[in-house]
């Protein structure tokens, strides 16, 4: 029973930050897209873009804090993995498990 709800909490974390980190490209583009279009005349496009900044922001730290779940359920072992929101590798490759 303990074995399987290890593996449902990695489980879980993971498709929650794999989830985030989707959003997060959404919302990366958005904000590339707010950048480079025309105002629709109404809209205050610096408060739109700062909004859409900060909202990823979030969803960065949101996926960090999710890490952190599992890096404390391995003992402190902290592994970056492509799960993460803004890995500028975007390859999927791990790096050694540090303490």
């Amino acid at each position: 029973m303990g074995e399987e709800l290890e593996m449902t909490v990695e489980g879980t974390v993971a498709k929650v930050r794999q989830d985030i980190k989707a959003i997060a490209k959404n919302v990366k583009e958005m904000t590339n897209d707010v950048k480079s279009s025309e105002t629709n005349g109404t809209e205050d496009k610096g408060e739109v873009i700062a909004n859409l900044m900060l909202s990823y922001r979030h969803l960065e730290d949101a996926s960090m804090r999710l890490g952190k779940v599992l890096q404390a359920r391995a003992g402190g072992v902290s592994t970056y993995d492509s799960n993460v929101v803004g890995d500028p590798r975007e390859d999927g490759i791990k790096s050694e498990p540090t303490k």
